[in-house]
């Protein structure tokens, strides 16, 4: 018999009130509370079981990454810096040079 890794993923999940000036506010009073250990999600909260087989992604380098990442977001930000009329500010021209940089 063959030995086969195997992933188990868990999903908790649970709704709580928070006083807050706005959704803003009450996401980061969740972070912090929850950081802080004053929320602990236990097997009360469980929704949802995922079992997968493991397989380990290709080892990319950061220069790989980079590329995709480029490619990704291309067509999207060149699309807003044409209906913007061309900001010399946009994030468009980060990518540009990032593309001459890593092809």
């Amino acid at each position: 018999m063959k030995s086969y890794s195997v992933e188990i993923t868990e999903t908790l999940q649970r709704t709580i009130k928070i006083k807050a000036c706005d959704v803003d506010d009450a996401i980061r009073i969740a972070h912090e509370q929850y950081a802080n250990g004053e929320i602990i999600l236990n097997e009360n909260d469980f929704v949802d079981v995922d079992i997968l087989p493991s397989v380990r992604p290709k080892q990319l380098s950061s220069d790989d990454d980079i590329r995709k990442i480029i490619d990704y977001l291309w067509d999207d930000e060149e699309r807003h810096w044409m209906e913007c009329e061309h900001p010399s500010d946009h994030i468009f021209h980060s990518l540009r040079r990032l593309k001459k940089k890593y092809g």
